[in-house]
């Protein structure tokens, strides 16, 4: 059977160019999240303050932003204006799939991992399994989030979705990090030895510059590949997609 092949390089240049369109809305759809995240640095860490602060960001904040954003991207890609507070609205009810979901499929995960973690052939092979399952029931939050579908649901489409193009994905992905993600952390890594060098600028201060750069632009440009590389799978089997 021929599968079509997906050009990753058109979908490098759609990311960007989305990015430099809907950066703004982006950055204020997670201005929550940073300024939580910019308050924890104020926090020692071992109070009880820090304590369900953070977990009140991990747990509630950042899986609803990322509703949020997801659902804002798709939109825009698909010609659809939405409001921010229309998205807002709207990643809200979605987010509590997504976070049932989410605790269904990686706190087995999580609990396997420290099981096998003294026996080194078994780790290995389990996260070769965690790679290829990963990425065949990836697009489940697509599935929660853009088709409505449930938690259970979104599981088995995505499995649809992906059949015979775990290379291709693996592929797509990679090029990503290469072309995004490794110059993001070598920019990183340079502005932190840059803010090393003055003497006026603090440890607290050096954190806060480089985290929040890497904590805004890395999943957003990854959100929209996400979304990019979702919809151009969906209209490849679309098909195969409406017979579910």
């Amino acid at each position: 059977m021929q599968y079509q092949q997906i050009n990753v390089t058109n979908l490098l240049d759609k990311t960007f160019a989305t990015f430099r369109v809907i950066y703004l809305p982006l950055l204020i759809i997670g201005l929550p999240a940073v300024i939580l995240f910019v308050l924890l640095y104020f926090l020692p860490e071992s109070s009880t303050q820090y304590y369900w602060l953070y977990w009140f960001l991990v747990v509630l904040i950042n899986p609803w932003l990322f509703a949020i954003r997801y659902l804002y991207i798709y939109k825009y890609l698909r010609g659809i204006r939405i409001s921010l507070v229309q998205a807002f609205r709207r990643g809200f009810k979605k987010f509590i799939s997504l976070a049932i979901l989410s605790l269904i499929t990686l706190d087995p995960l999580i609990l396997i991992k420290d099981k096998l973690r003294s026996n080194i052939g078994l780790s290995i092979l389990f996260y070769i399994s965690l790679i290829y399952f990963a990425t065949r029931i990836g697009f489940y939050e697509q599935m929660v989030l853009i088709e409505g579908t449930s938690p259970f649901r979104a599981i088995t489409r995505s499995w649809q979705l992906t059949k015979g193009y775990f290379w291709v994905i693996i592929r797509a992905n990679l090029i990503f990090f290469v072309v995004f993600c490794f110059p993001m952390f070598l920019f990183d890594t340079i502005l932190e030895s840059i803010l090393n060098l003055i003497p006026i600028t603090s440890a607290l201060r050096q954190d806060i510059l480089s985290d929040i750069i890497r904590y805004f632009a890395g999943p957003t440009l990854s959100s929209i590949f996400s979304v990019l590389l979702y919809m151009e799978l969906k209209k490849i089997k679309r098909i195969d997609i409406s017979k579910t």
